[in-house]
């Protein structure tokens, strides 16, 4: 290895793709339509139509006979459903599963009546403002009124003198006046009905002895204790009730709540004590390690982001209350409010910034006090606890079995508390006894085709890492050209040159090339030092060989962020070429013994040949002139409200081939144009590649959307895209509108599918598919299990196709996307999502992350951010 010299500047180089001009939506014309071949028991089925103008618009989905009528809670904003569409697939092995839902049996056959509740002076404490109404104005609301503290609903509506109610506050003694005021009337068969049912479902949990923390329910009695860190396992449960496929049902999930037992304020004793009372190091320990944690407040079960610590206030401190119109200390605050007495007097306060209620104003500002807070959650250190871990795995990573298990218990807790069921016969709802069946279908294992097309393999569960070496890569990229960059030490030293012969030496087995490279050393490991010796050792390279290197590995004794960004933002900005950065300790082993050497040299191996623009494997998609567009979004860290929006899509007839782009916008709910400039790129990297073809279909698959956001997509993203793609036929003067299908994922869903064995459940199989009864009959949408868990139980993925005029039927879209969660090449098995989406989070993380800028373009038809 040599030592490092003086450098000079590199020159950067910028490529910019012309921009097509801004034009009117397209037109609705079609291309060439080639699909996945014929399907069995299914034909193609065209999507087109518009979607529902409102909850009540006619029949959604193919007629079954059954009562829609209370299609009309969903909200019609919601509605992105092809009028007449049956969304049900043909293909695979049929299956028999349970899914975590329950029946809900409703027949409120009468007006509900909403009240807005206010109070006079305001109380902040939102359960003593339920005790004032329920256990004072009871006379007037009955004992099965649905209250949350705000908003009141009966089935009944009040006389004019029944409107107010003038209380005694049950800690001040002082006179509180109630204002019940009528706000709207509706039927069960509106949007708001789902608000009386889900109310319900809380109530339940209430009077069963359940505790609220935000929007679940935790049941403290049978926590689980980890006496190593003194934290505490909650069990509970997150519901939610809603229209389904042809019946309203109640999901239930199973949730837990890690609570640290010491107090914040015991936890600043023990800082204290460690810094021998230096203050100064205690500030700087505290807003360290406490800044963004996430805090539990017990006298009102709200949680909070603890944003920083105010050291000039305590509990004595006073403030302006708007509600009294006088100053108050936080002691009497929380003595009248909540009826807690706080203990220290000389204890700090702590602030929570939240987000300002209106655009424009100043962030939400909450004082809350140490000793009556608890940070949740696991720190640092409890993360890198093996043990700890595996105890708390074995709480909260619960199987089907006990899944059921847990869901049976609450229903038969509920069944017989005598207050439930008197409130559940009040308002006549009731739900099912047991989970409710669901008919799945498995698809069938994709074969996956190596260097030759007579090289093809399956994998056993959905995981092939044992194939990948002895099939070959299905496009090799030499290592040729290429850096190593290595700390000055011997024991690197070893490592690095055991490193180079193993590659050699499993390239030769893959067909693979590898040369000897060109070796420098770094002298310490400060990010600085780091960035002067690799940059240098480009500089040089080139002097000596007057080639441009391809490739450049880094070895790096630790995870240090700090170095690894300045490496990277060096590598694909500055001075742009494919990196790879291996930890040390991932070469060695933990022990100084690695008995997996071979096998994760080969995984560095593969990906440097994917950075290099080579493909390990391929699937069968046999889809013509098609271009498939994956779309994500990542938060920046270091720009507050700041987000990446980052777009990967493909340009080659096997879609091995990707092309990457990010921007940046300043509203993580909107895009603005960002969708536009990326399909128009995107087209025109395409047309470059294709011998000036277009493709007549696009696939976009968007991840990290929530369902408040979908009348957004409908209504703007689709657009974006058709607008981009007739602007690009515009520049190229020539009519242009692809066929489109647009679909939503999203993975984090309450919905679990367990596979029926004989009497036991268990996790369905990779390829499992769910197209009816627990799907929204608004949606043209499916869930999919693309990969095995042998741990705890598998999440599906929801796919909610929003717009299709591509043509091909439920059957292909299940089968595509599929067969896309197998083109990930970071990992020898499928992945959750389709390759695309997983390839656009992993480039926005790095963004985001680490460069916070764009990459350079001679980057981006390559896998450099895996």
């Amino acid at each position: 290895f040599r030592c490092p010299l003086t450098h000079q500047s590199a020159l950067k180089m910028h490529e910019k793709l012309n921009e097509a001009p801004q034009s009117s939506r397209p037109s609705s014309t079609e291309t060439s339509n080639s699909g996945f071949g014929r399907g069995s028991g299914a034909g193609e089925q065209s999507s087109k139509g518009g979607s529902h103008s409102g909850s009540n618009s006619g029949t959604v989905g193919s007629s079954t006979g059954r009562d829609r009528k209370d299609y009309g809670t969903v909200h019609r904003d919601l509605f992105t459903r092809p009028q007449g569409l049956d969304k049900k697939g043909r293909m695979g092995r049929q299956v028999a599963c349970n899914a975590n839902f329950v029946q809900i049996v409703s027949d409120i056959d009468r007006s509900i009546h909403q009240f807005h509740v206010g109070y006079e002076p305001e109380i902040d404490a939102k359960q003593m403002r339920i005790d004032l109404v329920r256990d004072q104005c009871s006379d007037i609301v009955g004992d099965h009124c649905i209250f949350d503290g705000m908003i009141l609903y009966l089935p009944h509506n009040f006389d004019g003198a029944e409107a107010k109610r003038v209380v005694r506050h049950k800690i001040t003694g002082s006179d509180v006046t109630v204002t019940f005021r009528p706000s709207v009337c509706f039927g069960r068969n509106d949007p708001q009905a789902i608000n009386i049912y889900n109310l319900l479902i809380r109530e339940a949990f209430k009077f069963i002895g359940f505790v609220q923390v935000q929007r679940n329910f935790f049941d403290p009695k049978r926590s689980n204790l980890v006496k190593e860190w003194d934290v505490e396992v909650w069990p509970g449960y997150e519901t939610a009730v809603r229209m389904y496929e042809d019946e309203m049902m109640l999901c239930i999930e199973n949730r837990f709540k890690v609570l640290r037992r010491a107090t914040v304020f015991q936890q600043l004793i023990s800082e204290y004590n460690r810094a021998n009372g230096n203050m100064d190091v205690v500030k700087t320990n505290c807003d360290h390690t406490y800044t963004g944690s996430t805090i539990l407040t017990l006298y009102n079960n709200r949680m909070h982001r603890l944003s920083r610590f105010e050291w000039d206030m305590n509990p004595m401190s006073s403030f302006h209350h708007a509600a009294t119109d006088k100053k108050m200390t936080f002691v009497e605050y929380f003595r009248t409010q909540y009826g807690v007495d706080i203990k220290n007097m000389d204890q700090p306060l702590i602030v929570s910034e939240g987000k300002p209620k209106q655009p424009g104003e100043d962030p939400q500002v909450t004082y809350l006090v140490p000793e009556l807070c608890h940070c949740t959650g696991l720190a640092d250190s409890m993360r890198k606890d093996f043990k700890t871990m595996r105890v708390l795995s074995d709480f909260t990573r619960l199987s089907p079995d006990r899944r059921r298990e847990s869901t049976m218990k609450f229903l038969e807790n509920a069944r017989n508390n005598e207050h439930v069921q008197k409130m559940f016969n009040f308002w006549k709802v009731g739900f099912g006894t047991s989970l409710v069946d669901l008919p799945c279908r498995q698809l069938e294992p994709e074969t996956l085709f190596g260097r030759t097309p007579q090289m093809t393999y399956k994998g056993h569960n959905a995981e092939w890492a044992k194939d990948v070496k002895q099939a070959g890569n299905f496009r090799t990229e030499n290592l040729q050209d290429w850096i190593i960059v290595c700390p000055d030490m011997p024991k690197a030293f070893d490592e690095a040159f055991k490193f180079i012969k193993e590659c050699t030496t499993l390239g030769r087995t893959m067909q693979m090339q590898v040369s000897d490279p060109f070796k420098w050393k770094v002298d310490n490991a400060q990010a600085t030092a780091y960035y002067e010796a690799t940059k240098t050792a480009l500089e040089n390279f080139t002097k000596e060989t007057n080639r441009a290197a391809k490739m450049v590995v880094v070895i790096v004794n630790d995870d240090n962020k700090t170095r690894y960004d300045t490496v990277k933002k060096l590598l694909c900005n500055d001075m742009p070429v494919p990196s790879q950065i291996v930890k040390l300790e991932t070469l060695t082993g933990k022990a100084g013994v690695n008995k997996n050497y071979s096998s994760i040299v080969l995984k560095i191996l593969l990906q440097i040949n994917c950075k290099l623009g080579g493909a390990i494997w391929k699937v069968a998609i046999p889809l013509e002139k098609t271009m498939i567009v994956g779309y994500d979004l990542y938060h920046d860290s270091t720009m507050k409200g700041k987000t990446v929006g980052a777009c990967v899509s493909s340009y080659d007839k096997d879609f091995t081939k990707w092309y990457s782009q990010t921007l940046p916008h300043s509203n993580p709910t909107e895009l603005g144009d960002n969708l536009r400039k990326f399909i128009r790129k995107a087209l025109q990297k395409y047309y470059m590649d294709n011998g000036n073809d277009l493709p007549g279909r696009i696939f976009v698959y968007r991840d990290g959307c929530g369902d408040g956001q979908i009348p957004y997509v409908r209504d703007t993203e689709v657009r974006q895209v058709q607008e981009a793609a007739e602007e690009v036929g515009k520049a190229l003067n020539l009519p242009y509108a692809p066929k489109l299908a647009f679909t939503i994922i999203t993975k984090k869903v309450n919905m679990r599918v367990f596979k029926k064995v004989g009497n036991d459940l268990k996790n369905p199989d990779p390829g499992t598919v769910v197209d009816s009864v627990v799907t929204r009959p608004e949606r043209y949408d499916f869930y999919m299990v693309p990969q095995f868990v042998n741990q705890g139980t598998v999440t599906p993925v929801c796919y909610n196709i929003i717009h299709d005029t591509t043509g091909i039927p439920p059957d292909r879209h299940h089968q595509l996307a599929f067969k896309l969660c197998h083109l990930y090449y970071n990992w020898q098995g499928t992945v959750r999502v389709p390759a695309p989406c997983q390839y656009a989070h992993k480039l926005a993380f790095l963004v985001a992350q680490s460069l916070h800028d764009e990459s350079h373009e001679s980057l981006r038809d390559k896998l450099f951010f895996l």
